[in-house]
C-alpha cells in the first residue's frame, strides 16, 4: 500500500503519481495474463509462458508421460458418482506415437513437470478433439482453457471449418466448460459418419452412464483466436 502526505500543489503531483503507478500496474497485469499462441520459424506451435505454466507441441520423449495425466485427471470422475469412467486404462503411450499424420499434441508444463495434455485429430474432413487432461493438483487454473485454445488454433490453421467433441452434458467439467469456449450441442448427420459411430459406441459400450453429447466450434467464427 502507497500512503503519502501532501498539500497545496505537490499534493497534486503526488496523486496523480499515485494514480499512474496504478494504472501501470494494472497494464502489467493485463499483460502478463495475456497469454500468445504463435507458430515459431521452424513451424513449431507454442504458447508463450503464462504463470509459469509453458504449452508447447509433444514430441515423442513427452508421450511416456501423458497415461499418468490421463489416469489422474480420470479420478475426477469418482467425485461426480462414475467410478467405471474414473477407473478405465489410459491410452498407452505408443497410441500417441502412431496417431495419423495430421494430428497435434500439446503438453502443458510447470517447469519440467508435465500438468495436462490435449490432443486433435483429423475426423470426417473436420478437426477433432480427442482428449483433454489436466493433473487434478491444477484444475482451475485455465490450464484446460490454453489446451484446448491450442487445438483451436491447429483445426483453424489446417483451414477446418469445425472442431468437434463428444463429452458427458451434465459435469460442470465437461459440456458447460466448452460452451463458455463456443461450443454447441449438435447431431451428427451424414456428413459425419465417424462421429455418427463414436456416439453409438458410446450408447452401447457402457461409456454413456450419464447422458453425453455431440459438440462442435465454427472456425469461422473465431476470426482471430488470440489464445
Amino acid at each position: 500500500m502507497l500512503a503519502y502526505k501532501s498539500s497545496g500543489s505537490s499534493g497534486v503531483g503526488s496523486y496523480f503519481s499515485v494514480i499512474m503507478l496504478r494504472l501501470t500496474w494494472m497494464f502489467f497485469q493485463v499483460w502478463r495474463d495475456k497469454s500468445t499462441s504463435h507458430f515459431l520459424q521452424d513451424g513449431t506451435f507454442c504458447q508463450r509462458p503464462h504463470r509459469m505454466i509453458s504449452i508447447r507441441l509433444a514430441s515423442d520423449r513427452d508421450y511416456d508421460c501423458l497415461p499418468a495425466i490421463e489416469a489422474d485427471a480420470g479420478r475426477l470422475f469418482h467425485e461426480f458418482g462414475l467410478p467405471s469412467i474414473a477407473s478405465m486404462e489410459p491410452m498407452p503411450a505408443d497410441y500417441y506415437r502412431n496417431l495419423p499424420q495430421k494430428s497435434a499434441v500439446f503438453v502443458a508444463l510447470r517447469g519440467s513437470e508435465h500438468i495436462g495434455f490435449a490432443v486433435g485429430i483429423a475426423m470426417d474432413g473436420q478437426g477433432y478433439l480427442k482428449e483433454v487432461s489436466v493433473k487434478r493438483l491444477f484444475a482451475g487454473q485455465g490450464v484446460g482453457r490454453r489446451l484446448v485454445e491450442c487445438v483451436m488454433t491447429w483445426a483453424q490453421s489446417a483451414s477446418f471449418r469445425y472442431l468437434a467433441l463428444t463429452t458427458f452434458r451434465d459435469l460442470p467439467f465437461n459440456a458447460a466448460f466448452y460452451t463458455k469456449l463456443g461450443f454447441h450441442e449438435f447431431i451428427p448427420d451424414h456428413n459425419w459418419p465417424t462421429l455418427q459411430n463414436i456416439r453409438a459406441h458410446e450408447q452401447t459400450s457402457g461409456v454413456e452412464i450419464q447422458p453425453r453429447v455431440a459438440m462442435r466450434l465454427d472456425l469461422r467464427n473465431q476470426m482471430d483466436l488470440g489464445v
